[in-house]
């Protein structure tokens, strides 16, 4: 018998129990990466300094990533978002370091994986403390499929929240939510999916677990398995409160999402979408009202190799229009090393973002 069929028949005690057995202590963790990994150059960068300042005092645990990533954003040439990614030899993200504008609020995950790649702990540090404050845990089933997950949300070791997968009948799948531990369920999501159990086609939400389906989505696809009609039923009485429309052209390029409600026939929010003669995205409109006219529009700019280089952004407000424009610069690859955007249009950058990895 495989996790979720174990998962199925046993009572809650008995499932959280499992899920506790399978779930690794918790560590704590100084707010830092290891200094193996910022002798190669790798930390938080300060891009108001040019001199770009390294931490070397960051350590706690031995380096076990091959590969780091460090992506640094200035506000105004001052104020700092920057995050390092962590990465594996198999390019799997193993931590990631957020530092907002306010440099005492950094926020860390740490992620342990499975043989298959599979998430098995994910660990929020959040301050400077290096105290864990929140853990997260799941266990798969022989299939890679979630089957359990407990959530610690204040990561003193006792588990808050627990949830639990059923795949009971083919083509459908339950998860039921635990908050208080007490053995009864506090809500459940029954899902639908397609015959070869690709997408969903039915999603309904018992938000207290009593029985009745108190909100529903149910998903609509074309002959090509692209997603056609969103039907949104909020309030559990059967009729749809908000319909999402997409169309197609013939190549299968999606050409327009609109929204309508179930009194209504004129869209109350549209996105029109062109391509140049290569497949590229190379606009997009925004219709944000009932007036057919656009709010917002999106023109992008290829290079040679196909990769987007810049983006004008266009917004419309009482006649008038205004402008930002976002450029993308790259190295060998397909990913941008940085990233300028101009807010206003005024020929200056308002904000840089860089990417550079270990050694660099």
């Amino acid at each position: 018998m495989d996790v979720a069929a174990q998962v199925a028949v046993a009572p809650p005690a008995t499932v959280l129990a499992y899920l506790l057995m399978h779930s690794r202590r918790l560590r704590l963790r100084a707010l830092a990466l290891c200094a193996a990994l910022s002798s190669q150059g790798c930390g938080l960068v300060d891009p108001g300094d040019q001199q770009e300042e390294r931490a070397l005092t960051w350590c706690s645990e031995p380096a076990s990533a091959e590969v780091a990533e460090v992506l640094v954003s200035s506000k105004d040439g001052g104020s700092v978002v920057s995050s390092v990614i962590l990465l594996e030899a198999q390019g799997e993200m193993i931590a990631w370091v957020q530092q907002p504008d306010d440099p005492e609020r950094v926020r860390r995950f740490d992620y342990v994986r499975d043989t298959d790649g599979n998430v098995t702990e994910e660990t929020l540090d959040e301050g400077t403390d290096g105290t864990v404050e929140k853990v997260t845990t799941t266990i798969y089933d022989e299939d890679g499929q979630s089957a359990g997950r407990t959530v610690d949300h204040d990561g003193d070791g006792v588990v808050d929240e627990s949830f639990v997968w059923v795949y009971s009948i083919p083509g459908e799948v339950s998860v039921v939510q635990d908050i208080g531990l007490d053995g009864q369920a506090d809500s459940i999501q029954i899902t639908t999916l397609s015959d070869d159990g690709t997408e969903p086609r039915r999603v309904d939400e018992d938000t207290d677990a009593d029985g009745t389906v108190d909100a529903s989505t149910t998903y609509s696809y074309t002959d090509s398995g692209q997603l056609r009609e969103l039907d949104i039923d909020s309030d559990g009485d059967l009729v749809p409160d908000v319909i999402v429309l997409n169309e197609y052209d013939e190549a299968g390029r999606l050409t327009r999402s609109y929204q309508v409600s179930d009194e209504e026939t004129v869209p109350s929010f549209s996105e029109t979408y062109e391509y140049d003669e290569e497949g590229r995205l190379v606009f997009i409109t925004y219709d944000e009202s009932d007036d057919r006219v656009a709010d917002r529009s999106t023109r992008m700019y290829y290079d040679d190799e196909g990769r987007r280089v810049r983006e004008e952004r266009t917004t419309f407000e009482n006649s008038e229009a205004s402008r930002s424009v976002v450029e993308y610069e790259y190295g060998t690859g397909t990913e941008a090393d940085r990233i300028s955007t101009d807010d206003n249009d005024d020929g200056s950058w308002d904000s840089l973002q860089t990417r550079t990895a270990c050694g660099d």
